[in-house]
């Protein structure tokens, strides 16, 4: 009787996280997924086309959790400039906390998805400045999320020196 495994796709993404965290990039292979999730190393094409492929999913899951964590604090800010100080701080942080797990290597998720990730922090800027009652910034949504991303790459102070100008 074949074994049933629930969630096949979520346990890829777990245990691709685990060996990630534990041992590195390197150490991610469809091989070395496909064993500690208890399938064959074919299975994991039904789902994933590529380690690549995987480890955006790794890294999209990181990523909607510290947005999750980003959207708490920011709920709590009593101005526009504040909810977008936490909202680069967080974003900091997850580059932060994730930088070592890509760099040196031909992988940067948020280089590779950075049309998708400014779009999601455009919506983000757009929600909380509506919320706040600055209806004005709203209208800059895309503007701020690409210089939050910009400062990412270039400097950090880059946006509090942007967010100046506004």
């Amino acid at each position: 009787m074949p074994k049933i495994i629930e969630n096949i796709r979520e346990s890829l993404v777990e245990n691709a996280e685990k060996v990630l965290l534990e041992e590195g990039i390197s150490a991610v292979t469809v091989r070395r997924i496909s064993a500690e999730s208890g399938i064959a190393s074919g299975t994991v094409y039904h789902y994933f086309s590529s380690k690549e492929d995987i480890l955006a999913a790794v890294f999209l899951k990181r990523w909607i959790e510290k947005k999750e964590k980003i959207c708490k604090k920011v709920e709590k800010a009593k101005d526009f400039q504040q909810a977008m100080k936490l909202i680069h701080e967080g974003l900091m942080e997850f580059a932060s906390e994730n930088r070592p797990y890509w760099q040196g290597k031909d992988m940067n998720p948020v280089a590779a998805h950075h049309a998708a990730l400014a779009s999601e922090l455009a919506g983000m800027v757009e929600r909380f400045s509506k919320e706040l009652g600055d209806e004005r910034m709203a209208s800059y949504a895309r503007l701020i999320a690409e210089n939050i991303l910009l400062s990412l790459h270039v400097d950090e102070n880059l946006f509090d020196q942007f967010m100046e100008l506004l």
